[in-house]
């Protein structure tokens, strides 16, 4: 992340809305990921 999104993460001012959007991109790849390797397990 920027530091610019890390300074605001730490002080708790409101992030932009694509940030927020992206962060819940790739949590939602990283559930298909984890739900993918416990099929194949």
């Amino acid at each position: 992340l920027w530091k610019r999104e890390w300074a605001a993460r730490d002080h708790g001012l409101a992030v932009p809305e694509c940030v927020t959007r992206r962060q819940a991109v790739i949590n939602q790849a990283r559930t298909l990921l984890k739900n993918n390797r416990h099929e194949n397990d």
